[in-house]
């Protein structure tokens, strides 16, 4: 159980910094910064950020109450 605890931070670490990198480099994007066309791809980009840190905030939720579930079944 302790493994996937581990495989699922860096999972979120991994994320975190990719993500990081990609708003970085999407700031320096001329039409960002001046509100044109991709104005949209910074939504999208935000909305999609967001579901994916919600999910794993679920999947850490729904591992922590894996164990109790387990012994229920026993």
């Amino acid at each position: 159980m302790e493994a996937l605890h581990g495989t699922l931070a860096e999972l979120r670490s991994e994320f975190r910094e990719r993500m990081s990198k990609f708003e970085a480099d999407l700031n320096k994007t001329p039409s960002v910064a001046s509100g044109g066309a991709s104005s949209g791809l910074v939504q999208d980009y935000a909305a999609f950020k967001r579901f994916t840190f919600d999910a794993l905030e679920c999947i850490q939720r729904q591992m922590e109450f894996l164990p109790e579930t387990l012994m229920h079944w026993r």
